[in-house]
């Protein structure tokens, strides 16, 4: 048997040791923000705190909810970010009346991607706006990748990067619904058609072929003023 003193000890030490891990494990992330990475993209002055747990992003006018969908209160410290498959976070803004709004969306690539702080990192995004990010957290859009139709992509808010997985049940990730907001074509115009550049070629070619006759033209008429 242990003498009492020993055992006190390590009573003492497990019960320490459980708080450690319960307050790591709820507590919301402090993003590492380096002074010499330059201006943040998403500064906090950029947002309109609306006061109903969404922010408007004055920037594209994407209206965000706050909090991941599982999560809840002030800080987003009430619950945890649920876990979804793809078709379930498509689901879960389909069936959302957050805030008396039922057009709630799960975010394109290019606005999820809008509100990636680059100059952070653990997580890289605005916790002022956006409270109890999980260092770890994937997040999903509605994108899905051109070329492999079974996967979408997402983000990864540790370093702020686009990541992807598979749609197909197993693989999950947390949700950040939003509405309203400007289209993003605009701002990434999608390259011409292949068979409108083809279409073009022709008529620069005749263009060329008129400027090229008159200046033959010009230059003959010369010659022919000086003969």
């Amino acid at each position: 048997m242990l003498p009492r003193a020993i055992s006190i000890s390590l009573c003492s030490f497990r019960a320490f040791s459980a708080f450690v891990l319960a307050a790591t494990a709820v507590a919301p992330s402090l993003a590492t923000c380096p002074a010499n990475s330059g201006m943040s993209p998403t500064p906090t002055a950029d947002f309109a705190i609306n006061g109903d747990s969404t922010v408007t992003h004055r920037t594209t006018n994407l209206i965000w909810k706050q909090c991941y969908e599982g999560q809840s209160g002030a800080s987003c410290a009430t619950g945890t970010a649920g876990e979804f498959t793809w078709s379930n976070a498509l689901s879960a803004a389909k069936n959302s009346s957050f805030a008396g709004f039922t057009d709630w969306r799960v975010p394109s690539k290019q606005e999820l991607e809008s509100i990636v702080d680059d100059t952070c990192s653990n997580p890289a995004i605005n916790v002022g706006v956006f409270p109890g990010v999980s260092v770890s957290t994937f997040s999903w859009t509605s994108t899905t990748f051109v070329n492999q139709t079974d996967l979408a992509w997402g983000v990864d808010f540790t370093p702020g990067y686009p990541d992807g997985r598979k749609k197909a049940d197993g693989s999950f990730g947390a949700v950040r619904l939003v509405r309203g907001g400007q289209s993003f074509d605009g701002l990434n115009p999608s390259p011409p058609a292949p068979a409108a550049v083809a279409a073009a070629v022709p008529s620069l070619s005749i263009l060329a072929l008129a400027i090229l006759s008159l200046l033959v033209a010009g230059i003959a008429g010369a010659r022919a003023g000086r003969s």
